[in-house]
């Protein structure tokens, strides 16, 4: 029975690693893209704000989209054109073999028809000399058509009649298809030549947005980003498409965080911890990215221009989300951390208790004691040395004040985070 249970345990346990595994192997290609897709797209935008058209006017989002689906709406209507000429050119192929193997076909009747004339002319010949008539110069199917019509009745001839209906009959059949041959190749001709025009017309046009553009590159690499499905991501507004990329590398760092965790044997964790992890460091990106626009950390791009100055660095904000997915336990001790301090009362804001993570180092280097600071705060020395080893935080007026005796910042001496944070 303890076997079983154990085979069972072990049955469900290579289940949800496989699942686990299947699950993680599905989101690689899909993040991936998201992420080629969002940096690709960051990198558009920023390009596109350095551009100027023909007449030096500043380009915008909305004037290159209006602008590339102009473009590519023309090189759409090209390429159908292109299309249908190409078709032609097959069709134009097509029936010149009908042509030759009509043509053929007409060699081989020709040489039958002669063979039937050697036959049959000279036997309309003799009735027409046995009824004194002038004979009659017999060159065309026509000609010995209307001989044979005038005695058919006659025993030399009636033999012939259904001969000649079939020479007669193929006679009109490859001539009316050499007429018909013709005729189409005319028509593609001239269908050719008119689309031959359109299409140096659309490049024309084509050409004619591109010189408008200083040279189109932006154009051309929106098409090749629309050719990948980037183009949804170009054209974003910068807020969501930061979201996204927010999103996207807290969803990475998590994939990294859980492959790693995906090859370690020491832990045996559930499926559903594979399932909802990512999530948590969509989540926690997301919370890090607002903290940072909330301005409890300093991240702003200093070098991004006017139109993108409310934007991020999207390289720092890559590195802020995936630092987020892959330790979203210390991000949230982060956010938490952030959310008591706004949520203070009043009382503790005035007095904003730091702990002296740098005191200790700076009487040491300073060659001072905590007995002359204790004769300088006016306060018992236990206190000062409790504040020293970190055990409680200072007090903020009292914080001052040490800042002025060590002639330090107070940066240098406190911190809001508390010790092993």
């Amino acid at each position: 029975m303890s076997n079983n249970t154990n085979a069972f345990h072990l049955g469900v346990r290579f289940t949800e690693i496989g699942i686990a595994g299947i699950w993680l192997l599905m989101l690689y290609p899909i993040l991936l893209w998201t992420v080629v897709g969002t940096l690709s797209a960051y990198g558009f935008q920023d390009k596109v704000t350095h551009i100027q058209d023909q007449d030096g006017e500043s380009l915008s989002i909305p004037t290159i989209i209006r602008r590339a689906e102009q473009f590519y709406k023309i090189q759409d209507q090209k390429q159908q054109f292109e299309s249908q000429l190409k078709q032609l050119n097959q069709e134009t192929i097509e029936i010149n073999k009908k042509i030759i193997f009509n043509e053929e076909r007409n060699y081989l009747w020709e040489q039958k028809w002669d063979d039937f004339k050697i036959k049959i002319v000279p036997k309309l010949d003799a009735l027409n000399d046995q009824q004194n008539i002038a004979n009659p110069e017999y060159f065309d199917i026509a000609e010995i058509g209307n001989g044979i019509e005038n005695y058919k009745s006659e025993p030399d001839i009636t033999p012939h009649i259904n001969t000649y209906q079939q020479f007669a009959f193929e006679h009109e059949k490859i001539e009316k298809e050499h007429m018909r041959f013709h005729t189409d190749l005319q028509k593609i001709k001239t269908e050719s030549q008119l689309i031959k025009k359109e299409i140096n017309k659309h490049e024309a046009e084509s050409l004619k947005v591109i010189k408008k553009n200083n040279g189109g590159d932006f154009i051309i690499e929106l098409d090749y980003m629309r050719k990948l499905n980037f183009n949804h991501f170009a054209t974003m507004p910068s807020q969501l498409l930061t979201l996204i990329l927010t999103i996207t590398m807290g969803t990475l760092g998590s994939l990294i965080y859980l492959t790693m965790d995906f090859f370690n044997d020491k832990e045996n964790k559930s499926f559903s911890w594979y399932l909802f992890r990512p999530f948590l460091g969509m989540v926690t990106a997301v919370a890090i990215f607002i903290l940072a626009k909330a301005g409890q950390l300093t991240i702003s791009d200093t070098s991004a221009t006017q139109s993108l100055s409310e934007n991020l660095n999207p390289f720092f904000i890559s590195f802020l989300g995936i630092i987020s997915g892959l330790l979203s336990e210390q991000a949230t001790e982060k956010i938490r951390t952030a959310g008591i301090s706004f949520f203070r009362s009043r009382e503790d804001k005035f007095d904003q208790k730091r702990w002296a993570i740098g005191l200790s180092k700076a009487i040491q280097e300073q060659g001072k004691n905590t007995k002359e600071l204790s004769q300088y705060l006016n306060t018992p020395e236990d206190v000062i040395n409790s504040w020293v080893e970190e055990k409680k935080p200072v007090p903020s007026a009292a914080q001052l004040i040490i800042s002025a005796w060590l002639s330090l910042p107070v940066r240098d001496l406190f911190s809001d985070l508390e010790p092993g944070a």
